[in-house]
């Protein structure tokens, strides 16, 4: 189950340093495209690199939640990272290990099991 837990909280960190590099890469590249003829080009990358950075500081705090919810053994918590790991599963080739490793260990460990029962 630490096992599990500590993945949640390396996901949550490295989705928010994601969007921390992501808002740096943004503002250089801002600086980069300053130029008239690129306005357009940069009002466009900031728009979607904006949603993106939204969604990677999203994911991340669900992420952390998560692993403070599974930490406590909360039983919304298992739900929750069981749907973020069958939609995982799709991450060939490495995420599919992962997931399916997560999903053997919230649903068939028996000392898992034994924690939420």
């Amino acid at each position: 189950m630490k096992f599990v837990v500590a993945l949640y909280v390396i996901g949550g960190v490295l989705e928010l340093l994601a969007a921390v590099a992501l808002v740096l890469i943004g503002s250089l590249a801002a600086k980069l495209l300053a130029n008239a003829s690129l306005a357009a080009l940069g009002a466009i990358a900031g728009v979607i690199m904006s949603a993106v950075i939204a969604l990677l500081i999203l994911a991340g705090i669900i992420s952390l939640v998560v692993a403070w919810g599974l930490w406590n053994l909360k039983p919304w918590a298992r739900i929750v990272a069981a749907i973020f790991a069958i939609l995982g599963l799709f991450s060939f080739p490495w995420g599919t290990l992962l997931n399916a490793i997560v999903l053997y260990v919230l649903f068939f460990d028996e000392s898992t099991k034994a924690l939420f029962v």
